[in-house]
């Protein structure tokens, strides 16, 4: 009886081990198609790091039981994903002591949770503390003028517009928004005078998945909200994809030095970060530590703000801050400008 309990257990684990396996493939394809073609791969990129998870898992319980072909297995399910887990998860023992040109802050602060003046005062900190040169906000909601007014007194040039606003030590010679149709969400463009240089900010915000909004109504009207909540995730994510392809042609038509600071809401593992990528280098990917989590919901796991740059900075160092102030962790750039400008 024992054997046959052992057996079943081994058969059990094998099933569960190739069912990852199939997950990890599937998640491999997440950022290589794009979701408005086929949106089906996109949700196994969703739970990619759960699936790494399950592989690790499976990898040591089959060392442990010898079976090496099945480890083997489990081990090329978590190299095909190389890719994402490069722009997770980053061991550095080394830190770089290159004096930094700009530090930059990207912070989604959600409104600070409803306007209220301890969150206010908690990024007033943080930003003292940190001491950005540029500072980009989205979910920057009317009114928070008044909240936050006088706490950054040490990045006297500000432009606010929609839910965007940029703080920064040097001149603002240019600012436009540009909204996507039918959306609150898109992006801002600040053009900053560097000591006679010009560069673009870009702060920008992406379409939400709706996540959130989709529990609140399968609570209130239980399976129906849940149909209808499966279309529009379909959907939004569709549209997301879209507003990607036009921040990216933003992007490309620049013709001066670029940073990206943005709240994509999207994960490395999506074929809009990687189409991203293409244009711009990341700041995890570059010099981050540990694992690369920015958004507090869902345990912590899930990575969707960024500080993206051009070729005319290297970064330096990279931090995401755990405060209470947001359920976002702002993202800390150092970056040196490689053009001579001193």
């Amino acid at each position: 009886m024992k054997r046959n309990n052992w057996t079943n257990f081994r058969i059990f684990i094998a099933v569960l081990s190739l069912l990852a396996l199939l997950f990890s493939i599937l998640g491999v394809f997440s950022s290589l198609v794009n979701p408005v073609e086929i949106t089906f791969f996109y949700y196994f990129g969703l739970v990619l790091t759960v699936t790494l998870c399950a592989d690790l898992i499976f990898l040591i319980i089959w060392i442990c039981l010898r079976n090496w072909q099945l480890a083997a297995v489990m081990l090329c399910a978590i190299l095909m994903n190389y890719y994402f887990i490069g722009n997770m998860f980053r061991l550095s023992f080394e830190e770089s002591s290159v004096p930094k040109d700009l530090r930059v802050i990207s912070y989604n602060v959600h409104s600070f949770y409803g306007a209220r003046m301890e969150r206010a005062y908690g990024v007033g900190r943080m930003v003292t503390e940190e001491d950005p040169d540029i500072l980009c906000f989205q979910e920057y909601a009317k009114g928070n003028d008044t909240l936050i007014s006088g706490l950054f007194k040490q990045l006297p040039y500000y432009e606010q517009r929609g839910e965007f606003a940029v703080f920064s030590k040097f001149p603002i010679t240019f600012t436009d928004v540009v909204l996507f149709d039918d959306s609150k969400f898109g992006f801002m463009i600040t053009d900053i005078d560097f000591y006679g240089n010009p560069i673009r900010v870009i702060s920008a915000h992406l379409q939400t998945t709706g996540v959130n909004t989709s529990f609140s109504q399968y609570k209130q009207h239980g399976s129906v909200a849940l149909a209808w909540a499966g279309s529009s995730f379909n959907y939004l994510i569709q549209y997301r994809s879209m507003q990607m392809e036009q921040l990216k042609a933003t992007v490309d038509t620049a013709s001066i030095p670029l940073v990206l600071c943005a709240d994509l809401n999207d994960t490395p593992a999506s074929y809009g970060y990687r189409e991203l990528r293409k244009s711009l280098h990341d700041d995890f990917q570059s010099c981050g530590k540990g694992y690369a989590s920015t958004y507090l919901g869902i345990i912590g796991l899930m990575r969707i703000d960024y500080v993206m740059y051009d070729d005319n900075f290297k970064a330096l160092r990279r931090k995401a801050i755990k405060l209470k102030n947001s359920d976002h962790r702002p993202v800390i750039l150092d970056l040196k400008y490689l053009p001579d400008v001193f």
